[in-house]
This record gives C-alpha cells, structure tokens and sequence, in this order.
C-alpha cells in the first residue's frame, strides 16, 4: 500500500510540475492573465516552494525549472517580470541549506547541469550591466540609497510623486540589488558551509603561510 501511495504520489507531482512548466514558459506575446504579474508571482512561488521541498527527488524537473529561471534574467521581458525572477534566485542564494542541496545534487554531479554556477553568471550579468545602461549614474546612486535604506531599517521606496523616468531608475535599481544580494548570499554560504567543516574536522582552518607584511 505504501509503495502504490508513493507512486500515486510521484504521478501527481510529475504533473503539477509539468503544468508548472508550462505555466513558466514567457514568449513575446504572452497576453491576458498570463501575461499579469499577479499569475507570474503565484506560479514563481510554486515552482520556488517545488525547489526547495523537493529538489532531491524531483532532479530532472527542478534543473528544468532551474534553467528557466536563470534563462529568464536574460531575456527582453517587462522589467516587472525579471524582478520577480530576480526575487526568487535572491531568496535561494541567501538559504544556506538550499544551497548545499542544490550544489550537492547538480553542481557535483557530472550527469547534471551546474545550477548553482549557472545561478551566479545570471546574477553577475545583471550586476555588470549596470555598466552599458544610459542612466548608470542614476541607477547606482539609486542602488546605493536602497542599501542606505536597508542599513537604516527602512525599506527603500519611490515618492509618491515620483516621475515615469524615476521609476524606471528605480526599477533598474531595485533588479542590481537583488543580483547584488544573491551574490553576497552565495559569499555568506559559502563561509557558513567552510566554517561547519571546520568545526566538525573536515576541513583545517585556512591560515597565511606566513604574516602578511
């Protein structure tokens, strides 16, 4: 009976991840509910909630909507549609036990797509493309304001009577901070995770040969 549930089991998610998939897709003409951000928030957050439930038995369906993700960041989409996705990839990269779990099953597997280094290029060409933008200036003051912000408590936001030209900056700027975020996520992982194998003995404590001058 146990294994008839499980099977069960298996056969409902494998469909609910398939009509997952096809609710991810984006094409250029998306329209109607599909195209509103509302429909896009709920169906990211499934697919965010599969992951980090199920990604060590779903493999083949997470690197799926893994790549989706990260493919997403790349695309000419409504700058609302890549912070959602930005939004997501942020909050994996600052899980430390996500993380771990991700690397584990696909970045160490050979048979598997690097999903975790595929996750950081993303983030990183966001960040760079602060770079080629006309507003850069504006942009990366309006990155820093938000960190200012963030320092302070206060979450950062428009004025209420803030022109169409500021909120694209700050729309642009809220995306770089999310990169920005999810990279200095995947640092704070990284330490966590070398601190915990020094403690338990699989690692030594990394150390200078000698005293910096």
């Amino acid at each position: 009976p146990s294994l008839k549930r499980w099977f069960r089991m298996s056969r409902s998610c494998a469909a609910k991840c398939s009509l997952l998939m096809t609710s991810l897709r984006t094409n250029a003409e998306l329209e109607g509910e599909a195209g509103e951000p509302f429909f896009r928030r709920l169906v990211l957050r499934s697919v965010a909630h599969v992951i980090r439930l199920y990604s060590s038995s779903l493999i083949t369906e997470t690197e799926v909507f893994l790549s989706m993700l990260v493919r997403v960041t790349a695309l000419d989409l409504p700058l609302w549609h890549r912070i959602l996705v930005l939004e997501i990839l942020r909050g994996f990269c600052v899980e430390v036990q996500t993380m771990r779990v991700l690397f584990q099953n696909f970045d160490m597997n050979p048979s598997n797509t690097n999903v975790v280094e595929s996750m950081v290029k993303a983030l990183a060409r966001v960040v760079s493309s602060l770079q080629v933008q006309e507003t850069s200036e504006e942009s990366l003051a309006a990155v820093a304001g938000m960190f200012s912000s963030k320092a302070k408590g206060v979450e950062w936001s428009l004025d209420n009577d803030a022109t169409n030209a500021a909120v694209l900056v700050a729309s642009e700027a809220h995306a770089i901070t999310l990169a920005i975020e999810g990279l200095l996520g995947v640092v704070f992982t990284i330490a966590t995770l070398t601190d915990e194998a020094v403690d338990v003995g699989e690692l030594e404590s990394p150390r200078c040969e000698s005293d910096p001058p």
